[in-house]
């Protein structure tokens, strides 16, 4: 942080900068509310940058602010990301007073398909998995889960999800 705290406070076309000293902020236990405030001072440039979105989305997302993370996921289908770019994961939701584990997210399966479930959490919008069984038991429609969430992106992103 002390390396690139020089470099964001003078040039705010630094996306890369800025996403690595949120990173850092969020190593050292940095409250979300302030990660959020630092990384948006870069958005304008950020916004076409993949990994400035799946970050930046996330901590929008993990601060509750649903609208404003969905709108820039759905601004961010405007940008000529690869498929790889799309889907890399940058932000992984993780418990602030241990940044060693992930939060665990309950939700109800809204629809499932072959290769595809949608998920509505407790709080926010659908999030999409691609575990589509928990062991042996195939995911179907009112199932209650807990899964972790990340983020990249394309959105909000289901794992390892296991039957509530």
């Amino acid at each position: 942080m002390e390396i690139l705290e020089p470099i964001i406070t003078t040039d705010f076309k630094e996306v890369r900068a800025y996403i690595e000293y949120t990173r850092a902020m969020l190593a050292v236990g940095e409250p979300i509310k302030k990660c959020v405030a630092t990384l948006a001072q870069c958005r304008l440039d950020g916004e076409s940058d993949p990994a400035f979105v799946g970050l930046y989305g996330g901590l929008l997302f993990m601060d509750g602010q649903f609208a404003n993370a969905k709108k820039l996921w759905d601004d961010a289908k405007e940008q000529n990301f690869s498929y790889d770019e799309r889907i890399r994961r940058q932000f992984i939701a993780r418990d602030p007073a241990d940044p060693a584990k992930r939060i665990r997210f309950n939700g109800v399966i809204e629809h499932a398909k072959p290769g595809l479930v949608l998920i509505q959490p407790e709080e926010g919008p659908l999030v999409i998995s691609t575990q589509t069984m928990v062991g042996s038991t195939l995911l179907q429609r009112g199932q209650k889960v807990t899964f972790d969430l990340t983020f990249s992106a394309k959105g909000p992103f289901a794992e390892h999800m296991l039957l509530a």
